[in-house]
């Protein structure tokens, strides 16, 4: 509920990269985990924090501290980055 500015940041940039990029194609989530405790991909992926992954059916790729290295001071390179990882599991 409560997140920094870089957490932020994350989430800002790479909702927008999915919007650019792929419109509809493929859908962005944010779960807040105080407010979601129960939800699954919780769990399943052991999140305790801000993270940043993408997920098509049973691979997923962390890109946290990529992202929190630079959401907030070169977010074109982890939009770039974010294209990278999708692109070849569409």
């Amino acid at each position: 509920s409560r997140r920094c500015a870089t957490c932020q940041a994350v989430e800002d940039v790479a909702r927008e990269a999915v919007r650019e990029y792929y419109g509809n194609k493929v859908s962005f989530q944010s779960i807040n985990r105080d407010e979601n405790k129960n939800h699954p991909m919780i769990e399943k992926y052991n999140i305790s924090g801000q993270t940043l992954l993408i997920i098509k059916d049973d691979k997923h790729f962390d890109l946290t501290n990529y992202a929190f290295m630079n959401a907030r001071t070169r977010p074109e390179k982890l939009k770039s980055k974010i294209r990278e990882t999708i692109d070849p599991i569409l």
